[in-house]
Protein backbone atom coordinates (compact mmCIF):
# COMPACT_ATOMS: atom_id res chain seq x y z
CA UNK A 1 0.00 0.00 0.00
CA UNK A 2 1.32 3.29 -0.49
CA UNK A 3 2.30 5.28 2.72
CA UNK A 4 0.20 8.86 3.45
CA UNK A 5 3.38 10.45 3.60
CA UNK A 6 3.91 9.99 0.19
CA UNK A 7 -0.11 10.79 -1.15
CA UNK A 8 -2.72 12.77 0.57
CA UNK A 9 -2.67 15.84 2.63
CA UNK A 10 -0.58 14.60 5.20
CA UNK A 11 2.14 13.89 2.56
CA UNK A 12 1.44 17.58 0.56
CA UNK A 13 2.03 19.45 3.73
CA UNK A 14 5.14 17.53 4.73
CA UNK A 15 6.59 18.29 1.49
CA UNK A 16 5.64 21.72 1.92
CA UNK A 17 7.43 22.28 4.87
CA UNK A 18 10.73 20.54 3.78
CA UNK A 19 11.31 22.94 1.22
CA UNK A 20 9.60 25.93 2.83
CA UNK A 21 6.41 26.71 0.51
CA UNK A 22 3.28 28.14 1.67
CA UNK A 23 0.52 28.24 -1.20
CA UNK A 24 -1.95 30.99 -0.88
CA UNK A 25 -5.86 30.26 -1.65
CA UNK A 26 -7.42 32.59 -4.26
CA UNK A 27 -9.78 35.36 -2.97
CA UNK A 28 -12.98 34.79 -3.63
CA UNK A 29 -15.57 37.37 -3.95
CA UNK A 30 -18.97 36.42 -2.51
CA UNK A 31 -19.55 32.68 -1.86
CA UNK A 32 -22.61 29.88 -2.37
CA UNK A 33 -22.50 29.09 1.09
CA UNK A 34 -22.95 32.82 2.05
CA UNK A 35 -20.78 35.53 3.55
CA UNK A 36 -19.30 34.24 6.78
CA UNK A 37 -20.24 36.53 10.06
CA UNK A 38 -19.09 39.97 10.32
CA UNK A 39 -17.07 38.49 14.02
CA UNK A 40 -16.04 35.05 12.42
CA UNK A 41 -12.72 34.11 12.73
CA UNK A 42 -10.59 33.78 9.62
CA UNK A 43 -6.82 32.50 9.97
CA UNK A 44 -5.06 32.85 6.28
CA UNK A 45 -1.94 34.28 7.42
CA UNK A 46 1.29 32.40 5.54
CA UNK A 47 2.80 32.33 8.69
CA UNK A 48 -0.19 30.03 10.69
CA UNK A 49 0.42 27.95 7.51
CA UNK A 50 3.82 27.22 8.03
CA UNK A 51 3.65 26.54 11.46
CA UNK A 52 1.02 24.19 10.82
CA UNK A 53 3.46 22.23 8.65
CA UNK A 54 6.12 22.59 10.89
CA UNK A 55 3.83 20.35 13.58
CA UNK A 56 2.55 17.90 10.74
CA UNK A 57 6.41 16.77 10.28
CA UNK A 58 7.28 17.15 14.10
CA UNK A 59 4.47 14.45 14.65
CA UNK A 60 5.23 12.24 11.59
CA UNK A 61 8.75 12.09 14.05
CA UNK A 62 7.26 11.62 17.52
CA UNK A 63 8.62 8.89 19.28
CA UNK A 64 5.39 7.27 20.57
CA UNK A 65 3.70 6.94 17.74
CA UNK A 66 6.81 5.35 15.99
CA UNK A 67 7.26 2.95 18.66
CA UNK A 68 3.06 2.55 18.69
CA UNK A 69 2.03 4.19 21.96
CA UNK A 70 -1.03 4.67 21.12
CA UNK A 71 -2.17 6.75 24.38
CA UNK A 72 0.81 8.95 24.20
CA UNK A 73 0.69 9.66 20.05
CA UNK A 74 -3.00 10.45 20.74
CA UNK A 75 -2.19 13.18 23.30
CA UNK A 76 0.57 14.89 21.49
CA UNK A 77 -1.74 14.85 18.30
CA UNK A 78 -4.56 16.55 19.71
CA UNK A 79 -2.72 18.81 21.89
CA UNK A 80 -0.23 19.84 18.86
CA UNK A 81 -3.45 20.36 16.57
CA UNK A 82 -5.15 22.85 19.53
CA UNK A 83 -2.53 25.13 19.73
CA UNK A 84 -1.21 25.08 16.19
CA UNK A 85 -4.94 25.88 15.03
CA UNK A 86 -5.89 27.80 17.74
CA UNK A 87 -8.95 25.70 18.55
CA UNK A 88 -10.51 25.43 22.19
CA UNK A 89 -11.13 21.66 22.02
CA UNK A 90 -9.31 19.01 19.65
CA UNK A 91 -10.52 15.43 19.80
CA UNK A 92 -9.91 11.76 18.12
CA UNK A 93 -13.16 9.54 18.66
CA UNK A 94 -13.17 5.80 17.67
CA UNK A 95 -16.09 3.76 16.37
CA UNK A 96 -17.40 0.92 18.37
CA UNK A 97 -20.13 -1.48 18.29
CA UNK A 98 -20.24 -2.15 14.55
CA UNK A 99 -19.96 1.72 13.98
CA UNK A 100 -23.08 2.37 16.26
CA UNK A 101 -21.60 4.46 18.52
CA UNK A 102 -18.23 6.93 18.71
CA UNK A 103 -16.23 6.79 21.94
CA UNK A 104 -14.03 9.84 22.74
CA UNK A 105 -10.22 8.26 22.38
CA UNK A 106 -8.38 11.56 23.43
CA UNK A 107 -9.64 14.87 23.84
CA UNK A 108 -7.25 18.17 24.66
CA UNK A 109 -8.73 21.27 26.20
CA UNK A 110 -6.71 24.31 25.27
CA UNK A 111 -8.07 26.70 27.88
CA UNK A 112 -8.03 24.12 30.61
CA UNK A 113 -4.49 22.22 29.35
CA UNK A 114 -6.23 19.32 30.12
CA UNK A 115 -6.94 15.95 28.25
CA UNK A 116 -10.00 13.78 29.02
CA UNK A 117 -11.80 10.74 27.20
CA UNK A 118 -14.59 8.69 27.16
CA UNK A 119 -18.05 10.52 26.04
CA UNK A 120 -20.05 8.80 23.41
CA UNK A 121 -22.24 9.38 20.70
CA UNK A 122 -24.67 6.78 19.72
CA UNK A 123 -25.79 6.78 15.68
CA UNK A 124 -29.25 6.04 16.74
CA UNK A 125 -29.41 9.72 18.64
CA UNK A 126 -27.32 11.75 15.73
CA UNK A 127 -27.78 9.84 12.24
CA UNK A 128 -27.45 12.65 10.24
CA UNK A 129 -24.48 13.05 11.97
CA UNK A 130 -23.29 9.55 11.70
CA UNK A 131 -24.31 9.73 7.52
CA UNK A 132 -21.93 12.93 7.27
CA UNK A 133 -19.03 11.52 8.39
CA UNK A 134 -19.55 8.19 6.58
CA UNK A 135 -20.11 10.33 3.10
CA UNK A 136 -17.73 13.81 3.52
CA UNK A 137 -14.30 13.89 3.12
CA UNK A 138 -14.37 17.15 5.69
CA UNK A 139 -17.44 18.54 7.83
CA UNK A 140 -16.58 22.06 7.87
CA UNK A 141 -19.61 23.44 9.81
CA UNK A 142 -18.78 27.30 11.23
CA UNK A 143 -22.19 27.44 12.68
CA UNK A 144 -22.56 23.82 14.31
CA UNK A 145 -26.18 24.83 16.15
CA UNK A 146 -27.63 25.28 12.14
CA UNK A 147 -25.12 23.28 9.56
CA UNK A 148 -27.84 20.33 9.03
CA UNK A 149 -24.85 17.87 9.41
CA UNK A 150 -24.27 19.00 12.98
CA UNK A 151 -27.64 20.48 14.24
CA UNK A 152 -28.69 17.77 15.91
CA UNK A 153 -26.24 17.78 18.43
CA UNK A 154 -26.89 21.07 19.80
CA UNK A 155 -28.88 19.47 22.55
CA UNK A 156 -27.08 18.56 25.04
CA UNK A 157 -23.47 17.86 23.27
CA UNK A 158 -22.80 21.55 21.78
CA UNK A 159 -24.57 23.59 24.54
CA UNK A 160 -22.88 21.86 27.26
CA UNK A 161 -19.39 22.35 26.22
CA UNK A 162 -19.95 25.71 24.32
CA UNK A 163 -19.26 24.92 20.53
CA UNK A 164 -20.13 26.84 17.99
CA UNK A 165 -18.24 25.50 14.82
CA UNK A 166 -16.74 22.24 14.16
CA UNK A 167 -14.15 20.81 11.87
CA UNK A 168 -14.15 17.25 11.64
CA UNK A 169 -12.01 14.95 9.39
CA UNK A 170 -12.66 11.09 8.86
CA UNK A 171 -9.91 8.75 10.07
CA UNK A 172 -9.03 5.99 8.12
CA UNK A 173 -6.88 2.74 8.71
CA UNK A 174 -6.29 0.16 6.04
CA UNK A 175 -9.19 1.72 3.29
CA UNK A 176 -11.71 1.46 6.53
CA UNK A 177 -13.14 4.38 8.34
CA UNK A 178 -11.90 3.84 11.87
CA UNK A 179 -12.61 6.42 13.29
CA UNK A 180 -12.66 10.53 12.83
CA UNK A 181 -10.70 13.94 14.39
CA UNK A 182 -12.57 17.12 15.29
CA UNK A 183 -11.70 20.41 15.78
CA UNK A 184 -14.41 22.61 18.32
CA UNK A 185 -14.27 26.25 18.28
CA UNK A 186 -15.85 27.74 21.28
CA UNK A 187 -16.57 31.76 21.62
CA UNK A 188 -16.85 33.22 18.45
CA UNK A 189 -17.96 31.25 15.19
CA UNK A 190 -15.29 29.85 13.05
CA UNK A 191 -14.61 29.90 9.42
CA UNK A 192 -12.93 27.40 8.17
CA UNK A 193 -10.80 28.19 5.05
CA UNK A 194 -8.78 25.90 2.87
CA UNK A 195 -5.87 25.40 5.05
CA UNK A 196 -7.86 24.33 8.16
CA UNK A 197 -9.06 21.75 6.15
CA UNK A 198 -5.58 20.69 5.01
CA UNK A 199 -4.24 20.69 8.45
CA UNK A 200 -7.49 18.54 9.82
CA UNK A 201 -6.73 15.99 6.84
CA UNK A 202 -3.16 15.68 7.29
CA UNK A 203 -4.08 15.23 11.60
CA UNK A 204 -6.43 12.21 10.58
CA UNK A 205 -3.75 10.88 8.54
CA UNK A 206 -1.59 11.30 11.25
CA UNK A 207 -3.82 9.42 13.57
CA UNK A 208 -3.85 6.94 11.30
CA UNK A 209 -0.43 6.27 10.91
CA UNK A 210 -0.39 5.57 14.90
CA UNK A 211 -2.91 3.27 14.69
CA UNK A 212 -1.78 1.28 12.34
CA UNK A 213 1.86 1.49 14.41
CA UNK A 214 -0.12 0.07 17.54
CA UNK A 215 -1.29 -2.56 15.54
CA UNK A 216 1.82 -3.74 14.34
CA UNK A 217 3.29 -3.40 17.82
CA UNK A 218 0.42 -5.76 18.98
CA UNK A 219 0.69 -8.27 16.42
CA UNK A 220 4.68 -8.29 17.82
CA UNK A 221 3.93 -8.99 20.92
CA UNK A 222 1.67 -11.15 20.03
CA UNK A 223 3.33 -13.42 18.08
CA UNK A 224 6.28 -13.39 20.84
CA UNK A 225 3.86 -14.36 23.87
CA UNK A 226 3.08 -17.50 21.22
CA UNK A 227 6.74 -18.30 20.93
CA UNK A 228 7.41 -18.18 24.17
CA UNK A 229 4.10 -20.32 25.07
CA UNK A 230 4.73 -23.06 22.58
CA UNK A 231 9.20 -23.19 23.48
CA UNK A 232 7.74 -23.86 27.05
CA UNK A 233 5.73 -26.78 25.73
CA UNK A 234 8.43 -27.42 24.02
CA UNK A 235 10.94 -28.06 26.18
CA UNK A 236 8.99 -29.38 29.32
CA UNK A 237 7.73 -32.01 27.17
CA UNK A 238 8.93 -35.47 26.60
CA UNK A 239 8.81 -36.07 23.30
CA UNK A 240 11.96 -35.34 20.92
CA UNK A 241 11.23 -32.31 18.40
CA UNK A 242 13.73 -31.82 16.10
CA UNK A 243 13.47 -28.42 13.66
CA UNK A 244 15.42 -28.79 10.03
CA UNK A 245 16.47 -25.98 7.88
CA UNK A 246 15.87 -25.84 3.93
CA UNK A 247 19.44 -26.87 3.27
CA UNK A 248 18.47 -29.89 5.85
CA UNK A 249 20.38 -29.31 8.85
CA UNK A 250 19.80 -29.21 12.33
CA UNK A 251 18.44 -25.76 13.57
CA UNK A 252 16.81 -27.22 16.73
CA UNK A 253 16.73 -29.96 19.08
CA UNK A 254 14.32 -29.67 22.14
CA UNK A 255 16.10 -31.49 25.45
CA UNK A 256 13.99 -34.38 25.65
CA UNK A 257 16.74 -35.83 23.60
CA UNK A 258 19.08 -35.21 26.16
CA UNK A 259 16.80 -37.67 28.00
CA UNK A 260 16.00 -40.40 25.28
CA UNK A 261 20.00 -40.35 24.46
CA UNK A 262 20.32 -41.10 28.29
CA UNK A 263 18.25 -43.62 28.68
CA UNK A 264 19.89 -45.42 25.41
Amino acid sequence: CTSPFRRGPLGSMVRAARVGVTRKAPKKRGSALGRPPRNARTRTSPTGSRAQERAIVALSRDEALNRGDLEGAFRQIVRTAAHSANVRRVSIWQYGRGRLVLRCAMLYDLGRGRFARGEELAATEYPNYFRALDSEVVIAASDAVRDRRTRELADPYLARHGIRSMLDAPILVGGRLWGVLCHEATGRPRRWNHAHRLFARALADTAALAVEAANRRQAAEALRRSEIYFRSLIESGSELVAVLGADGKLRYLSPAADTIVGQR
